[in-house]
């Protein structure tokens, strides 16, 4: 998380704060044009908590000492300033776009997504699981997975038919769930009975230490884009999704040494052109 901006950290580790630290990391962010000359006890103060709670916040963020802490989040807002990011968002969304996107780069684990990669093409079907705005994510990567070559199964309709369908996949398939925050309970019942099928899960969500990350064998953490929320911003929560699925198939592209996966893209485009 060393690359990662201290917003980003603030949104992504809020699952394993306590009530005092979540209250602490609220006020900063509704403060923090005015956090230049905050010292300790001030925020001790304007927020009725002790001292421990605000250190042991910090340290979840990998800061030492609190001065550390201030000087970096003021340098970060600073910058955020430069690239005029507090500006009307109708006449600077493609900032607020880069900033997304940037943060969300920060988080990607070229590791896991090539062990995502690997279980992919071992699968025997895919099947996908999301609800609400991650179902549009799910189904975008099951469209692009599909034309590629590999046989995909969406579990998105309703809680109850995620549950029963992801109980009856089978170990040689694989489940990828989808979850914002998450939280999404027919989700996480979903990689729980896949699980207990010994089906290998892979989980993206936007929080550190989720109830989906229970459940999965690869864990994948996106920025949401509710971070910008606080001012009155709000970019389509699809953003960071849909950059996830396009590393993910690039990812799989780049180790397509015999072209397989490129060369049925193209064999269904013709097929698709044939008929269209």
């Amino acid at each position: 998380m060393d690359n990662i901006s201290i917003l980003s950290k603030l949104s992504m580790i809020q699952g394993t704060c306590t009530k005092k630290e979540i209250k602490i990391a609220n006020y900063i962010r509704e403060n923090i044009h005015n956090i230049r000359n905050l010292k300790i006890e001030d925020l001790s103060k304007a927020t009725g908590i002790g001292y421990s709670p605000i250190y042991s916040l910090i340290k979840k963020l990998g800061f030492i000492g609190y001065r550390d802490f201030i000087i970096a989040i003021v340098a970060e807002q600073e910058r955020l300033e430069t690239n005029n990011l507090y500006l009307d968002a109708t006449e600077n969304i493609f900032l607020y776009y880069q900033d997304m996107l940037e943060r969300n780069q920060q988080t990607f684990d070229n590791v896991k997504v090539l062990e995502t990669v690997t279980l992919l093409k071992k699968a025997k079907v895919i099947y996908l699981a999301g609800l609400g705005i991650s179902s549009l994510a799910v189904k975008e990567l099951a469209t692009r997975l599909f034309s590629f070559g590999f046989t995909c199964s969406l579990l998105v309709e309703n809680e109850n038919n995620i549950i029963t369908r992801a109980s009856l996949i089978q170990p040689d398939d694989l489940l990828i769930c989808i979850s914002l925050e998450g939280k999404t309970m027919a989700v996480i019942a979903a990689a729980k009975e896949a699980k207990n099928n010994g089906v290998n899960v892979i989980g993206i969500t936007s929080k550190y230490n989720s109830d989906l990350s229970k459940y999965t064998d690869i864990m994948h953490t996106i920025v949401s884009s509710t971070l910008y929320e606080k001012n009155e911003i709000f970019i389509s929560a699809l953003l960071p999704l849909i950059y996830w699925n396009d590393n993910l198939i690039k990812t799989l592209l780049s180790v397509d040494k015999e072209h397989q996966y490129l060369e049925n893209r193209i064999k269904s485009n013709k097929i698709l052109k044939k008929y269209c």
